[in-house]
């Protein structure tokens, strides 16, 4: 069976829910932080810096 046919046999109020929650888990998962990194000494950008979060595996 295919993800398609299962979608129509659903229910009109299941479907609204799961397309509901389909659209909230990808909302949820595209968040995007953006700035400059500044050198301390002279205030001016860094090219190329690389960022992160401390004890996690995420950043650039």
């Amino acid at each position: 069976m295919k993800i398609s046919e299962v979608c129509f046999e659903l229910r009109p109020i299941k479907k609204l829910k799961f397309l509901v929650a389909l659209f909230i888990c990808i909302i949820s998962q595209a968040q995007l932080i953006s700035g400059t990194v500044l050198s301390q000494n002279d205030n001016q950008p860094i090219p190329y810096a690389k960022i992160g979060i401390l004890n996690s595996n995420f950043g650039t």
